[in-house]
């Protein structure tokens, strides 16, 4: 059974993973790029060229983690500007995004509207209840990963996510992405199998750059 995961900071070297890299680093067979909103002040137009020159090689997959943090991080007009040049860059190297978002749904959803993309967008780590109906709307891919495991409400997180709409990652844990496979497919009451194929289409068609490698 072939297991995909989107999102990780820790590659096991399998084919149908996306690490998460930075511009210094070696960079592994597919990975997604960009500035963590953590980092925005460091983002001027000599890295944003870097970003833009590596995310043209046929490993690039994807432009992130960018995004919106509310609780952490410079100030959010900062972090809002270099969010928006990116996604720019995602739309221009048709690219899908793997947004960052902490306390910042509506600043999310703002400049989604006023971007109007084409490319994908991914709300990764999704553990958030109250706003898991908004996002649905907006037509955000939601990649769950660790936190769903004990979250209090994740049964009505995974019920209220369509099947077309779902992703699986593992993010920054150091677990298996088997685990959250199971954990999302015993709250659907489905056989892994079936999780497994729902997945393998939706990251087949949320990373169409990865099926030309």
């Amino acid at each position: 059974m072939k297991y995909f995961n989107c999102h990780t900071h820790f590659s096991n070297h399998e084919n149908f993973e996306v690490l998460s890299a930075t511009l210094n680093q070696t960079f592994p067979r597919f990975y997604s790029l960009g500035i963590h909103p953590w980092d925005s002040t460091s983002y001027d137009e000599n890295t944003k060229k870097m970003v833009a020159a590596k995310s043209q090689s046929m490993g690039c997959v994807a432009i992130g983690e960018i995004g919106l943090d509310g609780l952490k991080g410079p100030d959010l007009e900062v972090q809002r500007r270099v969010f928006l040049s990116q996604a720019e860059l995602a739309e221009r190297y048709e690219l899908p995004v793997i947004i960052h978002c902490v306390k910042a749904w509506n600043d999310i959803r703002e400049v989604k509207r006023k971007l109007n993309p084409n490319q994908v967008w991914i709300y990764h780590g999704f553990a958030q209840s109250t706003i898991v109906n908004e996002v649905v709307q907006e037509h955000l891919m939601i990649s769950l990963g660790a936190r769903i495991l004990n979250h209090p409400k994740k049964q009505e997180i995974v019920e209220a996510i369509p099947n077309h709409l779902l992703l699986l990652e593992t993010d920054d844990q150091e677990i298996e992405i088997e685990a959250v496979y199971q954990a999302v497919a015993d709250l659907k009451k489905i056989s892994l199998q079936a999780l497994a194929q729902i997945i393998e289409q939706n990251f087949k068609k949320t990373f169409p750059k990865w099926q030309l490698i």
